[in-house]
């Protein structure tokens, strides 16, 4: 299901094996896939810290690692829009004005 793209699905039945197996590390590792994917960052951060503590994987070590980085990443995020475009940026980097300038600019 997950190299088909189904992640509703993948987590629909990993959930469901979840409960039938709560000490599984590969189940936790996989479930935080499918919500990796499925763009639910809390909910896979909190599936693979559940992996690690029951068993030290270095691949769910990096994808952990990872997802808290574009976690923070996000945080910092802003966006803008038109009606033809929308412009995400990084606000504490770009601010608004200089956001609304390149709108203005794409719009013309």
């Amino acid at each position: 299901m997950l190299k088909k793209q189904q992640y509703r699905e993948a987590s629909r039945l990993l959930e469901i094996s979840r409960r039938e197996h709560p000490r599984s590390p590969e189940v936790a590792a996989l479930l935080g896939w499918a919500y990796y994917s499925s763009e639910k960052m809390g909910l896979a951060i909190g599936e693979w810290e559940r992996s690690l503590e029951l068993r030290r994987d270095g691949n769910v070590e990096a994808a952990l690692k990872k997802a808290r980085r574009e976690t923070q990443v996000h945080a910092d995020y802003h966006q803008t829009d038109t009606s033809r475009f929308l412009l995400k940026y990084n606000g504490p980097a770009i601010g608004e004005g200089l956001a609304r300038e390149v709108l203005a600019t794409l719009e013309q």
